[in-house]
């Protein structure tokens, strides 16, 4: 599936419109797979459940757990849109918010 959904990244700015939402559909249905493996399963759901005063510490041990398997499964473009994702999310609620991925 990786090779498939590298390729389609690449070409994606290039498809016609009613292509798109089929490139959408293989990147959200890699992400839905990865979510329901047992161990990045339980991290999205502490994530979810968390205090909104535990926004930015759910959302580093998120990323933590979840990011190595996105990559390896979805690719990076894949790792980087849900980084930046979990990253708006933190960040909209803590301003003070710094990530994993955003240190040095």
């Amino acid at each position: 599936m990786r090779i498939e959904l590298k390729q389609a990244k690449v070409v994606f700015q290039y498809l016609p419109l009613k292509l798109r939402p089929h490139i959408q559909f293989v990147v959200r249905q890699c992400l839905r797979k990865i979510s329901a493996e047992e161990t990045v399963k339980e991290c999205v759901t502490t994530f979810s459940r968390g205090a909104p005063t535990q926004a930015c510490l759910s959302a580093n041990s998120l990323l933590t757990c979840a990011i190595a398997p996105i990559q390896t499964e979805c690719g990076e473009e894949t790792s980087d849109w849900v980084i930046k994702y979990v990253t708006k999310f933190a960040t909209a609620i803590d301003p003070r918010c710094k990530l994993a991925s955003q240190l040095p």
